[in-house]
């Protein structure tokens, strides 16, 4: 009766080795074509559960796994492969995802300078005949204006007091074809304000959804 049993351990023993391994072998090869560690870490652990390859392990080695060691391998497997999984992406970019981001409006260059200013060195606005609010929109109140000015792929809006001329803010979008994103730090650098000291930066959040951004507004401080 006991070798009975002894020998169903060991059946089932060997058939969930089997399965277990053979399903990380899978994951495994998956993985080849993503992420190279966590591949490596699935056949290590393929390696110790599929019986055939145990045996091959011990007459290199003369050592054999207990159940014990293989799930303390398993476990500090899956460590590996969340840590690596949740830093690569962070604190490094692959190649193809690498951008060479230029200045495209120096908002630097433009600090302290009034709308005719701004014209001056961006060239004249995209607005045609409404560069400028007309007599009748004067008369009926109208306090700030604004101009588009159109650089490669991108358009800055800025805003401005119709009476003194001063700028009130800058806004530039996103030229993600979403329409949205979740980092804004590329629009930074685009208007050279990354580390600047002379703008508060406001990122404007979509309507629809309030956790990505259209773009930023870019308030210059006062002189």
């Amino acid at each position: 009766m006991n070798e009975t049993k002894i020998s169903k351990k060991i059946s089932l023993s060997l058939i969930l080795n089997r399965i277990f391994g053979i399903f990380f072998l899978l994951i495994g090869i998956i993985s080849i074509f993503s992420e190279p560690i966590p591949w490596i870490i699935m056949l290590l652990i393929a390696s110790i559960l599929i019986p055939p390859i145990i045996k091959e392990i011990y007459k290199k080695i003369k050592f054999r796994f207990s159940v014990g060691i293989k799930l303390i391998i398993i476990f500090i497997g899956f460590i590996i492969i969340w840590i690596t999984t949740n830093t690569t992406p962070t604190q490094q970019m692959l190649p193809e995802q690498q951008k060479d981001i230029t200045i495209i409006f120096d908002l630097e260059a433009l600090y302290g300078k009034n709308i005719d200013e701004i014209r001056a060195i961006l060239g004249e606005p995209i607005d045609g005949k409404y560069t400028n609010p007309t007599q009748q929109q004067l008369e009926l109140g109208t306090k700030e204006w604004n101009n588009s000015f159109k650089k490669n792929q991108y358009e800055l809006l800025v805003t401005y007091d119709v009476t003194s001329k001063k700028v009130i803010d800058f806004f530039i979008g996103t030229d993600d074809p979403s329409g949205g994103t979740k980092d804004t730090k590329e629009l930074e650098k685009i208007l050279n304000i990354e580390n600047s000291t002379n703008f508060t930066i406001e990122q404007v959040k979509a309507i629809k959804d309030p956790s990505i951004y259209t773009g930023i507004k870019v308030i210059p401080k006062k002189l």
